[in-house]
């Protein structure tokens, strides 16, 4: 088990994290990071590295500048935290909102309170009813418009032209050293 005072400062650490995403202080939550790296886990994407994380940062906030997460219930593991929380946006061209319940695992460098990799599970199709209300699937002109995670990419995670990818990712195992760490395979096989 993980000692009290490292627990602590762990938790209180991924609480930054969320906390600057919301006040869009990407500098602060880039320095709770050891090594920035998010997978998402619904559309197999990885950002690896400052500028990959920076430019998701960018992304996201593209069409929904005002994402935040609230509700948020905190659990530590042995070698990371558990964060199970509400993500919500408001599309900056449609008007819509969605509200999603989302799970995070924050992996961290042994003995640490930096964070080095985290990881999201999220149901897409959820998103993709509240921002379309109730459309299966975006039109080809919401397909083309750039810059938005959830339109452009997320929402086209269920789309034909998505699941090769995700599942190639998947089929190919690891693509980074990070993901071959002892420490993010016991995480990912807890979960």
């Amino acid at each position: 088990m993980v000692a009290g005072d490292l627990e602590d400062r762990r938790l209180a650490v991924v609480r930054e994290h969320m906390e600057s995403e919301n006040q869009l202080d990407f500098d602060r939550t880039i320095a709770t990071f050891a090594h920035p790296r998010y997978e998402l886990m619904a559309t197999g994407e990885v950002f690896d590295g400052e500028d990959e994380v920076r430019r998701y940062y960018a992304r996201t906030r593209h069409d929904f500048p005002d994402q935040r997460n609230e509700r948020s219930v905190l659990r530590s593991t042995d070698d990371g935290v558990v964060v199970e929380f509400d993500l919500l946006g408001t599309h900056r061209t449609l008007g819509t909102s969605f509200r999603s319940r989302m799970l995070a695992l924050f992996v961290f460098e042994d003995g640490t309170d930096r964070i080095i990799c985290e990881r999201v599970y999220f149901d897409t199709a959820s998103i993709r009813r509240q921002v379309f209300g109730g459309a299966s699937e975006p039109t080809k002109s919401e397909h083309a418009r750039p810059g938005s995670w959830c339109v452009g990419d997320v929402l086209r995670s269920g789309s034909d032209s998505r699941r090769p990818r995700t599942a190639a990712i998947r089929r190919r195992g690891p693509s980074t050293g990070a993901d071959r760490d002892p420490r993010t395979q016991r995480l990912r096989r807890r979960a």
